[in-house]
C-alpha cells in the first residue's frame, strides 16, 4: 500500500495554518474592522494626509492647485517613485481615496515579509507568532495609513529583512535600488546592509557566497548609482526652496528648534540611538490599542512607580535576546539578519553628524526596530523554550514553555490591534463649510487661524489656502520664510484696528477669503516660535478694545455657522466703513461676546483637532 504519511503530515499542516488564521482573526480582527470602518468614513483622515495628498488632485486634472506655492513644494519634495504611484491610480481614482486603500496594501506587504523571514529562522509556529505581534503593533498600521511616503518604510524593510534572512543578496540589492524612490530612508538602510551583506565571511553571505571582491564592489556601485537617480528629482526640486535647515540654523529659524513646529526627537539635537531604539521597540511590542480586558489597563498602569507590563517587557527582552545570542552562534541566518541592527545604528549616527542631509535620525531606528522586535522575539523565545527542553529531556515542557512565553508577549504585553490606527482627525458631516468654500470659484485662496478649519480646506474643498498648521513647515529656508511672512500678514489682518492689513494680504498672496473662529480671537491659541510672542502682544481680543477692521463690516460676510463666519474680501473691501448703529455695532462686536462654539465637532470616536505641536 503506498505510504499515506505525506499526505497525512500535510493535512495536519494545512488544519494548523486554518486553525492559526482562525485564531489570529477571533484575535484582531474587530480592531480591523473597526479600522476599515473609519476608512470608508468619507470625513475620517489621516492628519499628515492634509499636506501630502491633496497637491496630487493635479493629477486628476484639477487646475485649482497649478500655481499654488504650497502644493508645489510638497510635489517637488515627494519621491519620484511614490508619485508614479499616484500619477498611475489618478487615471482611474481620486488620490484622497488611493490614500485610503493603499495603505492596506502596505499594511499586507509588511505581513507577508514578516511571515516570509520569521518562518526561516522560527519555523510555521515562529512565523504565526510575528505575523500577531505584527497584527497588534498599532505603529505598523498608523504607520501606513494615510498612503504616505512613510508608508513603504515597513514593508520594503520587511523584505529586506527576508532577504537576509534567505540570502539573498539579489533581493537585498534590488530593494535597494528601488527605495530610495518611495521612501528614502530605507534606501540608506538597504544600502548599509547591502555593503554589511557583503562583507562578510563566504560562510554567511548566502547567495553571494562566492562573489568576488570585484563583482561585490561593481554590483554596489551600480546599486548606489541606481538608488541615487530615484532621490535625483527631489534633491533638485527641493533647491527652489532653499537650503535644509540645519542645527547650526535655529537662532535664525526657532520655528525648526525646541518650542517650534515639531515635537521631541523630531528637532536638533537629536536624542541618541539608544533612546530611540528603546522607543520603537517599546511601542511596537507594547502598542497602544484595543484592551484585551479589563486585565489591560491594570497591568499598563503604574503600581508603586512600577509598570506590571513593563517589567514583563523587560523579562521577555532579556529571554529574547538570550536566545538570539544562542541561535547567531550557530545559525547564518541569525547573522544576517543582525546586520540590519548595525545598519539602523550606523545610520542613525550618521544622520545625526550630517544632519539635516539625511533627515530625521530617529526614522533609522523606528522602522528597523519595529522589523526586528516582530522577527526576533519570537527567534528568542522558541530558542530559549528548545534549550530548555533539550536540558530537561523533556520536549513537552518546550513546547509548554513557548505557548505561555507567546501569551504572555501578546496578551500581557501587546494589544489586540488598534482600531483608529492613523485615524485621528474628524469632521462633522453635517458641517456645511466645506461644501460652501468648494463651491466657490477655483482661484479662490482662503486663509484662516492655521489649526482651525483651514486645515481641512485644500483636501475637503480643493482649494487654495494662505497657510495652515499640517502645510507649515521649516525643512527649507526660502520655503520657512516664505510661511512666516503669510502667518505676520495673517496675524495682522487677523487683530490690526488698520484696513490696510487685511488689504496687504489680499495683495500679496491673492487671498479672496477669510474663515473667522472667534474661539482663536477671545483665548490665546497655540502655536509655536516665533510666532507665540507676536500672538501674546495682541490676542485674546477684549470686548472693551477697538475691533479689528476685518470684522467691522458684517454686510461681506458670505458664510456663518455658530461662531465661525466667512469674509468675502473683495465685498469686504469695496463696502465703505459702516456707521455704528446699534444693530451693525452689535453684529460686529458678537465676535467678543458670544459664547464658545464648537466649530469641528468630531465624529464618534475620534479626537478633537489638536492644536499642540
Amino acid at each position: 500500500m503506498p505510504d499515506s504519511s505525506p499526505i497525512h503530515g500535510r493535512l495536519i499542516r494545512v488544519a494548523c495554518i486554518v486553525l492559526g488564521a482562525l485564531v489570529l482573526a477571533a484575535a484582531y480582527g474587530p480592531a480591523m474592522v473597526g479600522h476599515i470602518k473609519f476608512a470608508l468614513n468619507p470625513y475620517v483622515i489621516n492628519d499628515d494626509a492634509r499636506q501630502q495628498i491633496w497637491p496630487m488632485l493635479e493629477y486628476r486634472g484639477e487646475t485649482a492647485f497649478a500655481h499654488d506655492e504650497i502644493a508645489r513644494y510638497y510635489l517637488d519634495c515627494l519621491p519620484v517613485g511614490y508619485q508614479a504611484v499616484y500619477r498611475l491610480t489618478s487615471v482611474w481614482w481620486d488620490p484622497r481615496d488611493v490614500s485610503k486603500l493603499l495603505p492596506y496594501a502596505m499594511w499586507l506587504a509588511t505581513l507577508a515579509g514578516v511571515a516570509t523571514a520569521s518562518r526561516r529562522l522560527s519555523g510555521g509556529f515562529g512565523a504565526w507568532f510575528s505575523v500577531a505581534l505584527c497584527l497588534g503593533a498599532g505603529v505598523v498600521l498608523e504607520r501606513c495609513t494615510g498612503g504616505l511616503p512613510r508608508g513603504f518604510g515597513f514593508p520594503i524593510l520587511a523584505w529586506m529583512a527576508a532577504a537576509l534572512v534567505y540570502g539573498r543578496a539579489d533581493l537585498l540589492l534590488a530593494l535597494t535600488a528601488c527605495a530610495g524612490a518611495f521612501y528614502p530612508v530605507t534606501g540608506v538602510i538597504g544600502g548599509a546592509m547591502s555593503m554589511l551583506l557583503l562583507v562578510l565571511p563566504g560562510r554567511d553571505r548566502g547567495q553571494a557566497a562566492t562573489w568576488s571582491w570585484r563583482r561585490r564592489g561593481a554590483t554596489l556601485a551600480l546599486v548606489g548609482a541606481l538608488a541615487v537617480l530615484g532621490v535625483w528629482p527631489a534633491m533638485q526640486g527641493t533647491k527652489a526652496y532653499g537650503r535644509a535647515i540645519g542645527p547650526h540654523d535655529l537662532t535664525a529659524f526657532p520655528e525648526a528648534g525646541p518650542g517650534g513646529r515639531y515635537d521631541f526627537g523630531d528637532y536638533p539635537p537629536y536624542p541618541g540611538y539608544a533612546h530611540d531604539a528603546l522607543a520603537a521597540w517599546t511601542t511596537t511590542l507594547m502598542s497602544p490599542g484595543r484592551s484585551w480586558g479589563p486585565l489591560t489597563p491594570w497591568l499598563r498602569a503604574e503600581h508603586r512607580g512600577v509598570s506590571v507590563a513593563g517589567a514583563m517587557l523587560t523579562a521577555i527582552t532579556l529571554l529574547a535576546g538570550s536566545g538570539v545570542i544562542l541561535r547567531a552562534r550557530d545559525q547564518s541566518e541569525m547573522r544576517r539578519l543582525l546586520t540590519l541592527a548595525l545598519a539602523s545604528a550606523g545610520c542613525h549616527i550618521v544622520a545625526d553628524v550630517l544632519a539635516p542631509k539625511l533627515f530625521l535620525p530617529n526614522r533609522y531606528a523606528l522602522y528597523p526596530v519595529a522589523i526586528l522586535a516582530m522577527v526576533l522575539v519570537p527567534a528568542g523565545i522558541l530558542a530559549v523554550s528548545r534549550l530548555a527542553a533539550r536540558h530537561l529531556h523533556r520536549p513537552v515542557f518546550g513546547y509548554v514553555c513557548a505557548s505561555c512565553l507567546t501569551l504572555l508577549t501578546l496578551a500581557g504585553v501587546g494589544a489586540a490591534g488598534d482600531t483608529q490606527g492613523g485615524y485621528r482627525i474628524g469632521i462633522d458631516q453635517h458641517h456645511a463649510l466645506y461644501p460652501f468654500l468648494a463651491s466657490l470659484p477655483d482661484t479662490s485662496v482662503i486663509a484662516g487661524w492655521p489649526t482651525g478649519a483651514i486645515n481641512n480646506v485644500p483636501y475637503f474643498t480643493g482649494r487654495r489656502i494662505l497657510l495652515s498648521y499640517e502645510t507649515h513647515q521649516a525643512f527649507h529656508v526660502r520655503y520657512t520664510l516664505d510661511m512666516r511672512q503669510r502667518m505676520e500678514a495673517l496675524l495682522a489682518a487677523l487683530t490690526s484696528t488698520d484696513p490696510q492689513a487685511a488689504r496687504d494680504m489680499a495683495q500679496r498672496f491673492g487671498v479672496t477669503h477669510v474663515i473667522v473662529e472667534r474661539e482663536y480671537l477671545i483665548r490665546r491659541p497655540a502655536y509655536f516660535k516665533p510666532f507665540d510672542g507676536m500672538m501674546n502682544a495682541v490676542l485674546p481680543l477684549k470686548p472693551d478694545q477697538p475691533k479689528p477692521a476685518l470684522l467691522t463690516r458684517p454686510g461681506s460676510v458670505v458664510y456663518r455657522q455658530h461662531d465661525l463666519f466667512v469674509v468675502d474680501l473683495a465685498a469686504w473691501n469695496a463696502a465703505e466703513q459702516p456707521a455704528a448703529t446699534r444693530g451693525e455695532e452689535a453684529r460686529a462686536v458678537s465676535v467678543v461676546q458670544s459664547p464658545p462654539p464648537d466649530d469641528i465637532a468630531p465624529m464618534p470616536g475620534i479626537g478633537r483637532q489638536t492644536t499642540s505641536h
